[in-house]
């Protein structure tokens, strides 16, 4: 154990020291559950348009010596959310042809995308916060698609420890929410009863078993469009249950519960029971709700938090920001 806490401080003296560390990242892991798609609707054109300031994903205190990769270059985040975009959407079988630099009356675009890697000292996680947001002007109408993922690792011998949970599983996420959400705001379609039911079977089993990946299909839940879900997500906010099954169900709670739980989600952020990370998802799923109380509250504790530097206070800042800027 000892041995490993010295490679570990090693790592992080290794990264502050200036050294450069390189993350492969790959495509992500598109979605096994399929929409039930209504036949006949016709298919939709979409742009993607390139709205970046730049095209530059890492940020954070590790920025200028952690880089990330994608297919053997330095990762472009325009292609990288348009290439898993495209296989999301086709693996949900959502009747949507993205394509970029087209005339299209649908244009989506990709305001920002980043991934925050934090870390004190050696002797404490990895930690990373994946942030995406895109807009879309549909019927005179402008939505914000917005989706957060906050994830951590110990890192005990190698860096490589942390491209699964903090880099590969949190882009999934990103890419699946903003299918789905797109999905609700051009088709509505739902997941079926029956497999939103056999999820909840299996998630309250991996609950039981204390499955470390159980929060990915609490995702699966949350993003199902499908209020069958509704019960369990909301039971699953409470602070007694574990920090990512938590942190899935606050985040989602207002996509798939919307106005209803506006004042729950403002009490969760009001709540010393529950953790900075739990504040953040619930300041995400007020603002998905996008009600005018839900946007006065964002503006309001945008302007409490001041100017604040500490990583927490401002992880919450920037997940106002997503919304309101």
């Amino acid at each position: 154990m000892y041995k490993k806490m010295v490679l570990s401080l090693l790592f992080i003296i290794a990264i502050f020291s200036g050294c450069t560390t390189k993350i492969p990242m790959k495509d992500v892991t598109t979605s096994e559950e399929k929409f039930e798609v209504t036949s006949g609707d016709k298919e939709i054109k979409l742009n993607l348009v390139n709205d970046t300031k730049n095209d530059k994903v890492t940020e954070g205190k590790f920025e200028k010596v952690l880089f990330l990769e994608y297919q053997n270059k330095d990762i472009n985040g325009y292609d990288f959310i348009f290439n898993n975009l495209k296989r999301e959407i086709e693996a949900r079988n959502l009747p949507i042809k993205l394509q970029k630099d087209e005339v299209s009356d649908n244009n989506l675009h990709l305001n920002s995308f980043k991934i925050n890697s934090h870390q004190t000292t050696g002797f404490t996680p990895l930690t990373t916060f994946t942030k995406v947001k895109l807009s879309l002007e549909k019927d005179n109408e402008k939505h914000n698609i917005v989706s957060v993922v906050k994830r951590a690792k110990m890192l005990m011998l190698s860096v490589t420890e942390s491209y699964e949970p903090c880099y590969y599983e949190p882009t999934s996420i990103i890419i699946q929410e903003i299918v789905a959400k797109l999905n609700k705001i051009f088709f509505d379609y739902k997941l079926d009863d029956e497999s939103v039911k056999e999820l909840i079977t299996i998630a309250n089993n991996q609950i039981s078993n204390k499955y470390n990946l159980t929060y990915l299909t609490v995702y699966k839940l949350g993003l199902s469009n499908n209020t069958l879900a509704l019960d369990f997500i909301y039971e699953h906010t409470k602070h007694t249950y574990p920090d990512y099954v938590r942190f899935a169900s606050i985040s989602t709670l207002g996509m798939l519960g919307g106005e209803k739980y506006l004042d729950y989600l403002i009490s969760i952020y009001n709540n010393s029971s529950y953790a900075w990370e739990d504040k953040i998802m619930a300041l995400k799923a007020i603002g998905d709700i996008n009600s005018s109380k839900g946007n006065i509250f964002l503006e309001k504790t945008y302007k409490e938090l001041g100017d604040k530097k500490d990583f927490e206070k401002k992880a919450q800042k920037d997940t106002i920001e997503l919304y309101i800027k």
